[in-house]
């Protein structure tokens, strides 16, 4: 089989497999029917959709990086066992429902190769037929692309395509044809007669051989046959006998330099493109050949070789000049395409730029190494900003096969500054697939991606990379930790946050900064669930404090929003951590300050559950505020007020803990605001607001939350028995009840 035999058959394969897209149904024993299909459409006059599938897929693997290397034989032997790939495999229905429709997008050619390569990889077919990944993913996504460019060819063909599946119908069974009448054999011929001896000639006598030829008649023969001058023959067996030969030595000696003569002489008188000079001088040698001059013969050899040395020597200037051209018209293509590539990623079309990127891959000189594994890894990254920003699968998986490949083509060690920003993009990759998924498998690949990176590189000739990567494995640490529950990995990231934050020079971007200190105190807040000391708050204050430094409320609100609300958190954590001293009063309202600035850009509808979040933090630090200051209530009904948001909010329905937690909260506040004014109306309020609490968490089976409440209520109802009694004397007020910790 021939490689366009071999094009044909997959080109077959593939129109089978689209043909349920145009409404044909291809039943299993037909798939592995396409070379017949082949056939048909060629003798139905639609032979051109093959030709032109062959015509441009030649094109496109001489000069595709993943095919123009590979040998004639390697290629047919893709085809061919691509095609029983796809003959054997269906395609999801959600591909072929779009790969026809005049409203899918560009990529649907490459989604069908996808689904079919991914199908096959995943049994280990390719590795069976010892196929390249790379080699079958561009074949596969090259055959599609084409074919479902010809939709309305495909569509037309759908009355051909259901009438070659069809099985013609089953004719009626043909009589036998009788067996001829045997034929009587013929008499035997007549025996020869037997040979007697006397018809055997008797042997001839010997016959006496001629003599062999002599010396002289050798020679003649010898100059005869190789067309030599006598003057050249007297001069060859002179040199034959300076060497001391004699007898049949010197004959075969004279004719192998007779031999070479003619064949020197031949190869000299050769036309050729050759200058006139140089022919000239060509026929001297020749001559001089023929008439046994050898020394004049040498000597215009030597003047024929400076001459061709210094032809070729020029040829050799001329052409370097022209590649060295080429490859620079090669490069500038290359670099052309790449700019469009830029600007598609500048107007968020990612995969028109992955496309543009090979391209340019595609059109640089072999020779260019440094600049392909760039388009390479900026293809691979324009495909994880399309994955990170439309939250596409199918994209972050191919993100995560073109970091693979740079890693591939720098796997020599040669660019390890290289090989760490692939290491990076593949570890960020990994992540973003991790956050989809369940457990923690993913994100020790992104872990160990990132550790990689991190020794190819230092602080000192890469500081920006350097940093990328600390903060890439701080953020699947402490992510792993979260999912784990373990505190060794939060206090790892911890660490490593802080390694890039003291060794950030001013080559390291306030951006990357902002970066690592919203990572280390988010880190260091989901530490303190474990471990409550001061000085893991203190970190995340300072931590939050440094990033609010770096950021503008104006550029980038939502940041600026959520890292007040973290900060403003981490500061009431901390003073209520020191609850056994003095109330720390500077640190609480330094923590409303903030939470009132997070909710000033927050809205429920836009944020949610953090703004509810936000809200009840800001309602617990202004009631331990008012607590602290017992001369100034209007801190504790901003409070009450602020609760009163969250129960507007809140659905009791949906989020029953967190309705409940704050009507309990709501009732502490009323009631520390009974003890300075109004009480009998605030406890009432109280009363209301905690009593339906304790119900929703005896239903929902808040323990902690319900034991909590029924104490708070018991000593609640003892002094409201003393309240509505008659006075006797002094009513104490009930013990301050704790607020509640609020759920998610």
């Amino acid at each position: 089989m021939s490689i366009f035999e071999a094009m044909e058959r997959l080109a077959g394969a593939a129109l089978l497999a689209l043909a349920p897209a145009a409404g044909v149904v291809v039943p299993p024993a037909h798939r592995d029917r396409g070379v017949d299909l082949t056939g048909v459409l060629r003798a139905r006059g639609a032979g051109d959709l093959i030709d032109g599938y062959v015509g441009e897929l030649t094109r496109e693997i001489w000069v595709g990086a993943e095919t123009r290397s590979l040998p004639q034989e390697a290629l047919e032997r893709h085809f061919s066992d691509l095609a029983e790939i796809i003959a054997a495999y269906e395609i999801d229905d959600a591909c072929l429902d779009g790969a026809l429709s005049p409203s899918a997008g560009g990529d649907r050619g490459r989604r069908i190769a996808l689904d079919l390569f991914l199908k096959a990889r995943g049994d280990g077919v390719f590795a069976a037929h010892k196929l390249s990944d790379d080699v079958a993913m561009f074949v596969l996504e090259r055959s599609f692309a084409r074919l479902v460019r010809e939709r309305q060819r495909i569509v037309a063909l759908a009355p051909m395509l259901s009438e070659f599946l069809t099985p013609p119908p089953v004719s009626a069974p043909q009589a036998m044809p009788e067996p001829p009448p045997p034929v009587a054999k013929s008499d035997p011929e007549p025996a020869a007669p037997p040979v007697t001896p006397e018809a055997v000639p008797s042997p001839v006598a010997a016959v006496r051989l001629p003599d062999p030829p002599t010396e002289i008649e050798e020679r003649a023969r010898i100059r005869a046959q190789y067309d030599i001058s006598e003057a050249a023959e007297a001069r060859l067996i002179e040199l034959i006998e300076s060497q001391g030969a004699t007898g049949a030595t010197r004959l075969a000696r004279f004719e192998a330099l007779a031999r070479w003569l003619q064949e020197a002489r031949a190869q000299l008188m050769r036309p050729t493109n050759d200058d006139g000079d140089l022919r000239k001088l060509k026929m001297r040698a020749a001559d001089a050949l023929k008439a046994g001059d050898l020394a004049q013969a040498m000597e215009t050899l030597k003047h024929i070789r400076r001459e061709l040395r210094d032809g070729r020597r020029r040829i050799e200037a001329r052409l370097e000049d022209e590649v060295a051209a080429l490859k620079a018209q090669m490069t500038e293509e290359a670099r052309a395409a790449a700019r469009l590539a830029e600007l598609a990623v500048a107007r968020r079309d990612y995969l028109a730029a992955a496309d543009l990127f090979i391209e340019a891959a595609d059109c640089l000189p072999k020779s260019a190494r440094e600049e392909a594994w760039r388009y390479h890894l900026a293809r691979a990254d324009a495909l994880y900003r399309k994955a990170e920003e439309e939250s596409d699968d199918v994209a972050l998986g191919e993100a995560l096969a073109g970091y693979g490949s740079v890693l591939k083509l720098l796997s020599d060690g040669s660019n390890a500054r290289g090989a760490a920003r692939a290491n990076i993009g593949l570890g960020r990759a990994l992540h973003r697939q991790a956050e989809g998924a369940a457990g923690t498998g993913r994100l020790a690949d992104a872990i160990a991606a990132f550790r990689k990176a991190l020794t190819q590189i230092s602080a000192d000739d890469a500081p920006l990379l350097w940093c990328e990567a600390q903060g890439g494995l701080g953020r699947s640490l402490a992510l792993s930790a979260q999912r784990s529950r373990q505190v060794p990995q939060f206090r790892e990231a911890a660490e490593i946050y802080r390694t890039a934050l003291a060794a950030a020079t001013e080559a390291v971007s306030a951006q990357h900064r902002l970066e690592l200190n919203l990572g280390l105190g988010a880190t260091l807040l989901e530490l303190a669930e474990f471990d409550k000391s001061s000085a893991v708050l203190e970190g995340a204050v300072a931590a939050y404090t440094e990033a609010l430094a770096l950021l503008s409320r104006a550029d980038a609100p939502e940041i600026w929003a959520e890292a007040s609300y973290n900060l403003g958190s981490a500061l009431l954590a901390l003073a209520e951590a020191r609850r056994d001293a003095a109330p720390d009063t500077p640190r609480i309202a330094a923590a409303i300050a903030y939470l009132s600035g997070a909710l000033d850009v927050m809205t429920p509808d836009r944020h949610g559950d953090i703004w509810v979040n936000a809200s009840m933090t800001l309602a617990d630090a202004l009631a331990a505020l008012g607590e602290a200051e017992r001369s100034n209530p209007a801190r504790l009904r901003e409070a009450i007020a602020t609760y009163q948001r969250v129960l507007e909010v809140v659905d009791r329905a949906a989020t029953p803990i967190t309705w409940a937690t704050a009507s309990m909260n709501l009732g502490s506040t009323l009631i520390r605001l009974g003890e300075q004014e109004d009480k009998r109306n605030n406890w009432l309020a109280a009363a209301g607001a905690m009593v339906p609490a304790l119900e929703v968490f005896e239903a929902e089976g808040a323990t902690a939350h319900a034991d909590l409440a029924r104490r708070t209520l018991k000593r609640f109802h003892e002094e409201w028995v003393g309240l509505l009694a008659p006075p006797t004397g002094p009513v104490a007020p009930p013990a301050a009840s704790s607020h509640l910790q609020q759920v998610g």
